[in-house]
């Protein structure tokens, strides 16, 4: 169980490791760090939960671990999106905003690629699933507005579908 009285992101962390495993949290392999660093880098490294990437092209591009894209998107909604659940544990222990949200009001959980990133956005990060967007929508609402039109497209794979109907039921059932 989580202790509330933690005082910082960093403590809960250190306090929950074994809700953190539950997540995937185990090792992970060093990835190659040497490849070429572009403005997007960053982004990509943190949705593919390439640690040592994302550090190295934070350094060679001079940016925070707090950098946003022109669109207000951060390295926290990367991870969060792609279910990069270290990655968002490393964002986390480096404090970045987890509040943070993008020009259109979304935040990481509005990005939530899983009920697993959920999770750790609402016990772990804090974030409240009754954050509106700039549409008035709670993350829950534009997770059940997605499925929709996943469900609705003949191409979509059924196991996305699958993913993003648990997360789905996850946030309705906060709701309960």
């Amino acid at each position: 169980s989580i202790n509330h009285q933690a005082s910082t992101p960093i403590a809960l962390i250190e306090q929950n490791t074994n809700i953190m495993a539950t997540f995937g949290l185990g090792n992970f392999a060093q990835q190659e760090t040497d490849e070429p660093v572009d403005a997007s880098t960053p982004w990509v490294a943190a949705s593919e939960g390439n640690l040592p990437l994302l550090e190295s092209s934070l350094q060679r591009l001079n940016l925070p671990m707090t950098a946003a894209d022109e669109t207000g998107y951060t390295l926290f909604h990367a991870a969060s999106s792609y279910n990069q659940i270290r990655t968002m544990q490393h964002l986390i222990k480096h404090n970045v905003d987890v509040h943070a949200a993008d020009n259109e009001g979304d935040t990481a959980l509005h990005y939530a690629g899983s009920a697993e990133s959920a999770r750790i956005l609402i016990e772990v990060a804090k974030l409240d699933p009754a954050t509106t967007n700039e549409q008035g929508k709670t993350a829950l609402e534009t997770h059940r507005d997605n499925l929709a039109e996943m469900e609705k497209d003949e191409d979509e794979d059924e196991e996305d579908i699958e993913t993003i109907k648990r997360l789905v039921e996850y946030l309705s059932s906060l709701q309960a």
